[in-house]
């Protein structure tokens, strides 16, 4: 989970001013809150020279490792931070984040219990508890942690998004919606938000209030999975709609963008049986069934591929 730290202090210069050191540890925590990780790490490895036993920014360095995907080479920096400050909350929930992402939750828990009893009106370590128990397949749990963290602090989207995919995991539609309808109240939505709303949408009734969903997921997403993820969305409900040529059109783009989709495949094959152009169907099953989509989807795929691929 993200944290971005509120640092505080009280480094001496040794040889760069006081305002351009400064603006270096500026430089160093803004780099980090917008996922600049090479470039916060930079920064940090000119700071933590100077201040080897500022906790504070050693353990930015360790979130930057982690968010880099590198979480073995992060993990020394989170412990030595816990050395130089033992009373050190958001530490323990960086290695209790650590620790889910290797499977161990009991220590996850543990860790993040710790900072829990430091900081017991910091909903982000509620969230984190209910992301250890989403991660150990434990979503009962999750629930009551993500809906402690709402009643702590009423006005945190994070916690109305996690609770929210809990639902639809759930397949608890009407509640997903509600709680995503809160993230867009508070002004946090993205393209995440709508597409997890349209797809609760779709699930209860395809109508156009799932289409503009997706149509805003498209206009937010920001990366090429993100858009085609939204553009497979937008071809799979026009689909439903009637619309196949639009649906296609669509779909091809999704593909286009993020091929390694296996839902896409799944959606393209269906639209090409509305088609009745079945030999492309059973193609594009295959690549569906290649790219896994057994292990995340259950065996729609293979049904398809039995009854119209003889």
């Amino acid at each position: 989970m993200r944290i971005t730290l509120l640092i505080l202090s009280t480094a001496i210069l040794i040889s760069c001013s006081k305002p351009d050191y400064l603006l270096l540890k500026e430089e160093a925590q803004a780099a980090y809150a917008e996922d600049r990780y090479d470039e916060s790490i930079g920064h940090l490895k000119k700071i933590l020279k100077k201040e080897p036993k500022n906790a504070s920014y050693t353990l930015l360095m360790g979130q930057n490792l982690y968010y880099l995907g590198k979480a073995e080479e992060s993990l020394p920096f989170i412990e030595k931070a816990l050395q130089l400050d033992p009373e050190y909350a958001e530490a323990f929930s960086a290695r209790a984040s650590y620790l889910s992402s290797e499977g161990n939750f009991r220590g996850a828990l543990a860790d993040i219990r710790k900072a829990q009893d430091m900081q017991p009106s910091n909903a982000d370590f509620l969230i984190a508890e209910g992301l250890i128990y989403k991660r150990a397949g434990k979503l009962d749990a999750a629930l009551v942690s993500f809906g402690r963290a709402i009643e702590l602090e009423g006005e945190n989207p994070r916690a109305f998004e996690e609770r929210a995919f809990i639902h639809l995991s759930k397949l608890s539609y009407g509640d997903a919606i509600l709680d995503l309808d809160r993230v867009v109240e508070l002004g946090d939505a993205s393209s995440r938000t709508y597409i997890n709303r349209g797809y609760a949408r779709l699930e209860i009734t395809a109508d156009s209030l799932a289409l503009l969903d997706f149509e805003k997921a498209l206009e937010l997403a920001e990366t090429r999975e993100a858009r085609g993820i939204a553009y497979n969305n937008l071809g799979n409900i026009k689909m439903i709609l009637g619309d196949v040529e639009a649906a296609y059109q669509d779909i091809i783009a999704g593909i286009n963008l993020f091929p390694d989709n296996p839902y896409a495949y799944r959606n393209k094959a269906l639209v090409l049986i509305a088609m009745k152009r079945f030999p492309e169907a059973c193609d594009a099953l295959s690549i569906s069934l290649d790219l896994g989509f057994v292990k995340t989807y259950g065996n729609e795929v293979i049904e398809l591929k039995e009854k119209h691929c003889k």
